[in-house]
Formats: C-alpha cells, sequence, structure tokens
C-alpha cells in the first residue's frame, strides 16, 4: 500500500506463504483498518501467523531455520486517491509492472475494516451471496 498518489510514495507490502498451487481458486481478501494504521493479507480466510520456538526468551530462534511470519503490517498510512482502482497491476514512478499473473474472477470492495470471521465467511464462497457485508456469525 503506497502512503501517497505519488512517486515518492513510501509502499508497505505484506507477504503470506500459504498459497499452493496457482491451478486451484484462491480467496484473497486485504484489510485495511485506518484507525490503527495496518494492513492485513487473509489466504482463503486465514491470516498467516506463524511464531518460531523460543524457549530460552533470549529472542533468537531455536531453530536457525525458522523465520517468524505474519500477514500484516503496521504504520500503514492511507490517502485520499484520485485515480480510479487498480487491479492486476502497480505503477512505480512512471512504469506500470508486477502484472497479476492469473485470472481474476470477483472482486468486492467494502468500506470499513472486515474483522476476521467476516474474512472467513467471504472466503467460503457462497454462490448468489448477496454482495453486502456478511455477520460475524
Amino acid at each position: 500500500m503506497a502512503s501517497a498518489d505519488g512517486k515518492d510514495a513510501i509502499v508497505k507490502q505484506v507477504e503470506n506463504g500459504q498459497f499452493s498451487s496457482s491451478a486451484e481458486w484462491t480467496h484473497l481478501a486485504l484489510v485495511y483498518d485506518g484507525f490503527a494504521r495496518q494492513l492485513k493479507l487473509y489466504v482463503n480466510g486465514e491470516l498467516e501467523e506463524i511464531a518460531c520456538a523460543d524457549t530460552d526468551g533470549d529472542g533468537v530462534s531455536d531453530e536457525t531455520s525458522c523465520a517468524d511470519r505474519i500477514a500484516q503490517v503496521d504504520d500503514v498510512l492511507s490517502f485520499k486517491g484520485t485515480q480510479p482502482l487498480q487491479l492486476g497491476r502497480a505503477k512505480t514512478g512512471t512504469t506500470w509492472g508486477q502484472y497479476w499473473p492469473g485470472a481474476v474472477s470477483d472482486v468486492w470492495a467494502f468500506q470499513g475494516t472486515l474483522t476476521d470471521a467476516q474474512v472467513a465467511r467471504l472466503a467460503i464462497g457462497i454462490p448468489g451471496m448477496a454482495t453486502d457485508v456478511p455477520s460475524g456469525d
């Protein structure tokens, strides 16, 4: 997420290692909470949260090959967009790139921050589901 609509914007990125196959349907949900200044990426309704064991509490993982991963980034500031929403590509300076290599079957945009339960319900993919915010039930 860029901090401004310009070439000098600071960009925060969220990554997730849960992707299993490019041939399978995958539900992605990006949730931005402006009050918390937080950006989260959910894959198939789940936020990736992996914490490495640190039994002695020294701040270093017990297993050297383990790396903490969470699909969340803090201190993210948004801006008022002056251009339409772009999907499937990104612009750096004046150059378009980072093209999405797959197909997008459905896009929903909600005003407000969805809860974990709401994202999980959207990930189910109920055919014919109304395009309103689902309850967390």
